[in-house]
């Protein structure tokens, strides 16, 4: 989730100069950006839906890249965010905490990437004797570089083949849209501190530049919160009360929503935004 939002950010503010992006926790494991510039409120389902299309690096139906063919190289938008963020994180966040190589199904899924079965046989047969998870990744970009990389080796430069480093490092670390959800203005979208429905977790947004420090275990419930305001009215408040709005502010102010910053960090982004 933090790859996927540095990522989007990246781009929409680099490629299309974007400025008022607001991120929010979808509630489960996802997140929406809420790009609120007035050209982008302006755009046409066709215009929203190219800029979709562009960002659509990995199918959402397969979870598979499908932009990237031997034959070019990558996009300078995606060669920028390929270098900058998603390859200098595969080990940490994929290799060695997520475990990649602990797991047979996705062994035999960056396996799947390397399209020609001999050179998938020598990844497999360096591997016999291998445990070191990192090792194991180096031997397999080196070998797909020595043995399918080299476009002047006849064998090969007839095949149309995808990347496999490429292919494995977007697979599993670039974000997967939801194109629809993208082109069309009237899709049903959770709005910041809405709640969702399967965890009960609130909505909240999301601070970019402090994204990997986001634990989306802590955020706050729709439970969680009724019990913080329940609490809160046993309270004797400590600043005046003159009104039911007051006393609504008072009890606010004894949730996570406002003691982790989330309210704070939502005016602050509208207060930006319409100062502008």
């Amino acid at each position: 989730m933090a790859i996927a939002a540095q990522v989007l950010d990246d781009i929409l503010r680099t490629e299309f100069g974007f400025e008022h992006i607001l991120y929010v926790f979808s509630g489960r494991r996802g997140i929406h950006a809420w790009i609120c510039d007035e050209r982008a409120r302006k755009l046409s389902a066709y215009e929203r839906k190219c800029i979709g299309e562009f960002l659509g690096v990995v199918s959402e139906t397969t979870g598979q890249s499908n932009k990237f063919s031997l034959e070019q190289n990558l996009h300078p938008t995606f060669r920028r965010v390929y270098d900058n963020i998603l390859a200098t994180s595969f080990e940490q966040f994929v290799i060695l905490e997520q475990g990649l190589f602990d797991n047979p199904h996705h062994v035999q899924n960056i396996l799947s990437f390397v399209p020609i079965p001999a050179v998938k046989d020598s990844i497999q047969k360096a591997w016999e004797t291998i445990s070191d998870p990192i090792e194991k990744w180096n031997i397999y970009k080196e070998i797909v570089n020595e043995r399918i990389m080299q476009l002047h080796n006849p064998q090969y430069r007839t095949v149309k083949m995808a990347n496999p480093i490429h292919s494995v490092i977007f697979t599993y670390l670039y974000p997967r849209l939801d194109i629809e959800v993208t082109r069309q203005t009237h899709h049903l979208l959770k709005s910041p501190f809405a709640c969702h429905p399967s965890t009960g977790r609130v909505c909240v947004p999301l601070d970019i530049t402090t994204v990997f420090e986001f634990n989306p275990e802590t955020v706050p419930t729709i439970d969680s919160l009724a019990n913080e305001i329940n609490s809160a009215s046993s309270e004797v408040p400590d600043l005046e009360i003159h009104s039911i709005e007051d006393q609504k502010k008072f009890s606010l102010m004894k949730t996570q929503l406002y003691k982790g910053g989330y309210i704070d960090l939502f005016e602050g982004f509208v207060n930006n935004m319409t100062s502008q």
